[in-house]
């Protein structure tokens, strides 16, 4: 029986769901799209679960402003969890979002299933 089903055991296979890995990835996607400082990031819907990838942006040399920062940043990045018809990036009540003035998408670029939108201002 347990060598037949060895396969569908994933604790014996070490599977898991990769966070750090995916932190790190979409860490480094971002901080190569970073032009200009200072900047802010944000997810959406707001979670909680993007503190490792801020943490990962300042290890890579890039950080980003605080969370709670009412300083206007020079480009935001908003990590959609949704699929991509409801993510609305600049169309959107959650205050970092809303705060940003005068803002288009300038890039959007998908990163292990997750939409990341650079949103610059309008000159």
């Amino acid at each position: 029986f347990v060598y037949l089903n060895y396969q569908s055991f994933g604790f014996l296979h070490h599977q898991g769901s990769h966070q750090i890995e995916q932190a790190q990835t979409v860490a480094r996607s971002i901080s190569r799209q970073v032009d200009k400082e200072p900047f802010q990031i944000v997810s959406s819907p707001f979670i909680g679960t993007y503190g490792h990838v801020r943490y990962f942006l300042e290890i890579y040399g890039k950080t980003p402003l605080a969370e709670t920062s009412l300083q206007q940043p020079n480009e935001l990045f908003v990590i959609c969890h949704l699929e991509a018809s409801q993510c609305k990036p600049t169309d959107n009540a959650q205050w970092q979002i809303a705060s940003f003035k005068k803002k288009k998408i300038g890039r959007m670029w998908t990163v292990n299933g997750l939409k990341i939108y650079k949103i610059i201002h309008e000159n």
